[in-house]
């Protein structure tokens, strides 16, 4: 006996003949929704973002990396806050997560645990504190930036 045919309404996914391209640009509204979705403040994500962009911009000031990877970082970072709660996360893990697929993505390479010494060392305040990016101290959030990076 064959199985019974599913209409076409019900199938899941988009037809395999359709092709999306990619969308750049997020309009006004689509962000003042997903921002409702979310159930978040809006001051208070603003906040948020704004402390997210900051530290991108120090951590990539003290790795050097260029202006372009800086750019594509905040994109993905702000992407991934439209998305996701700020419960889920803590900001600074998504600000890294993003800073990180930035580096593979602008050819910028940097491993998880560079990120997050270079981070650290700017809180640190004087250099005989510093840490190396060998430091075991990074193992478990390495893992979690990896882990937000693969969302």
């Amino acid at each position: 006996m064959a199985p019974a045919e599913v209409p076409y309404s019900q199938k899941l996914g988009p037809h395999p003949s359709y092709i999306q391209v990619a969308k750049p640009f997020v309009f006004e509204q689509k962000i003042q929704g997903q921002i409702i979705a979310t159930g978040a403040n809006p001051q208070r994500e603003d906040t948020f973002r704004l402390q997210g962009v900051q530290w991108i911009d120090d951590t990539r000031r003290a790795l050097q990396l260029p202006v372009r990877t800086f750019d594509t970082a905040v994109i993905y970072y702000h992407k991934f806050r439209l998305v996701h709660r700020d419960t889920e996360y803590a900001s600074t893990d998504a600000a890294a997560a993003a800073l990180f697929a930035a580096c593979k993505i602008e050819d910028t390479l940097k491993k998880s645990r560079e990120i997050l010494c270079a981070a650290y060392n700017l809180k640190t305040s004087s250099p005989s504190e510093h840490l190396a990016p060998d430091d075991s101290v990074f193992d478990g959030p390495s893992k979690t930036i990896i882990g937000l990076e693969r969302l």
